[in-house]
């Protein structure tokens, strides 16, 4: 079977870590989607989706990631019942993190408060994590 999901969003909120009993890192965190599509009303029709991260990609999003911040992740569509503090049965869908990247520029970043700060590009952590390191220097002779 193929289940793969991807999704470009804003963070609604900065995740935060928790771990599992058996020490395993987890974070939960809600992607806001504009769909493209208005209300008659003229209003953007937003999309709110829950995600969840696991692992080093739990630790990553919380080391990187803040409220308002431009991101896509790719992972699969997972569906999960549980029961609520009432004794109620619930069902709750949401997508399981396999990646996340970066998908607003440097500035976009700043501005909304989430680009890392002074030593965080050179943490080879970050470096790793995201698949780039910044590079200071000429780029005039860059075809772009």
């Amino acid at each position: 079977m193929y289940n793969h999901t991807g999704l470009q969003g804003r963070l609604t909120a900065t995740p935060e870590l928790r771990y599992t009993p058996s020490g395993t890192a987890i974070t939960s965190f809600t992607l806001a989607s504009d769909t493209g599509r208005k209300t008659k009303d003229g209003n953007r029709i937003t999309n709110f989706i829950d995600c969840v991260a696991w692992r080093q990609q739990a630790e990553f999003a919380c080391k990187y990631l803040t409220k308002g911040r431009l991101v896509i992740v790719d992972g699969e569509l997972t569906s999960r019942t549980y029961e609520d503090k009432d004794g109620n049965r619930r069902k709750a869908t949401e997508i399981t993190v396999r990646n996340i990247n970066f998908s607003d520029s440097k500035k976009d970043g700043q501005s909304a408060g989430s680009q890392p700060q002074g030593d965080d590009f050179t943490d080879p952590g970050y470096a790793d994590a995201s698949g780039f390191t910044e590079v200071d220097g000429d780029d005039s002779d860059l075809p772009f």
